[in-house]
């Protein structure tokens, strides 16, 4: 590896962590949000919505625009369903457990994201992968235990909203993965806006009457989330790949799990730490280090 490739790795790499700390704290702004009036949906809707603007100019400025292939319409209104799905399934659970234990579980995604291809693309599931399973259940299983029924529900809420997002990163993968990065963040995140606004008109969850450091607080989520973290995790994948990258993501379910000790006081009794050790390792051991 000459100076020029050592360079943009230790970018890539830079850029990676980087993007794994801001989705690891974000959660933290989530529960502020919440004091100050919000709720999950709410927070789904004005996340995606305040960040529309923001992608808008950026997608305008690609090559191609905001055009969409023939056949993307559909696709791309599914993966924005699963995708709004997932945020407002995971921004749920942090009502009934710890946000970093709710980042923990969801981080299944990489295990849901196997085995729905096994089940759908018909993808052989090898023994690494079913290795990896195993003990992600177990992790999720060690969460599950002594838990009273809210809490229950906050485990059931955070695995889910893993589950969903493994098909969304599979549906975009198989049908999406060579649209604009920004137009398709843009037609993802206005399917998310329609989705959540629908629901929560439905639901009466929606709400303009919060405190200004709720409004504030959301708005950083918009950007941070979907502007800022999202193109530094390309950047990192671009120059260091996509296994290493998901590997250096092990630091976001960590970064949640230390914020939320530091900055919310939540606890991590021993259970809980067994499973966020082991929901970890079985992340690592179902990776192709030969990638």
């Amino acid at each position: 590896m000459n100076r020029t490739e050592r360079s943009r790795a230790g970018m890539g790499t830079l850029c990676v962590m980087l993007s794994a700390l801001i989705f690891g704290v974000t959660p933290i702004m989530a529960k502020w949000t919440y004091a100050g009036g919000s709720n999950a949906v709410n927070l789904t809707l004005l996340r995606s919505l305040l960040a529309l603007p923001v992608l808008l100019v950026l997608a305008l400025r690609q090559p191609g625009g905001l055009r969409v292939g023939r056949y993307a319409a559909l696709p791309l209104a599914a993966a924005g369903v699963l995708k709004g799905g997932t945020t407002i399934l995971l921004y749920s659970s942090y009502d009934y457990v710890d946000v970093g234990m709710a980042t923990t579980l969801h981080f299944v995604y990489p295990l849901a994201v196997a085995v729905l291809a096994w089940v759908f693309l018909r993808r052989r599931l090898d023994a690494k992968q079913a290795v990896g399973l195993a003990l992600g259940l177990g992790g999720a299983a060690l969460f599950a235990l002594g838990a009273d029924s809210v809490g229950l529900q906050g485990v059931a809420l955070a695995l889910i909203s893993g589950v969903t997002y493994g098909g969304y990163m599979l549906l975009v993968e198989c049908r999406l993965g060579r649209m604009p990065h920004f137009a398709l963040s843009f037609y993802l995140e206005a399917v998310c806006v329609a989705l959540s606004g629908g629901y929560g008109l439905a639901t009466g969850n929606l709400t303009v009457s919060l405190t200004p450091a709720a409004w504030l607080y959301s708005f950083l989520l918009a950007i941070g989330i979907t502007v800022c973290a999202c193109v530094l995790l390309q950047v990192g994948i671009r120059y260091t790949g996509a296994t290493r990258a998901a590997l250096l993501s092990l630091l976001e379910p960590i970064a949640s799990v230390a914020s939320g000790v530091l900055f919310m006081g939540e606890t991590l009794p021993a259970g809980k730490a067994a499973g966020c050790a082991l929901i970890l390792v079985s992340l690592l051991v179902s990776a192709d280090w030969r990638r």
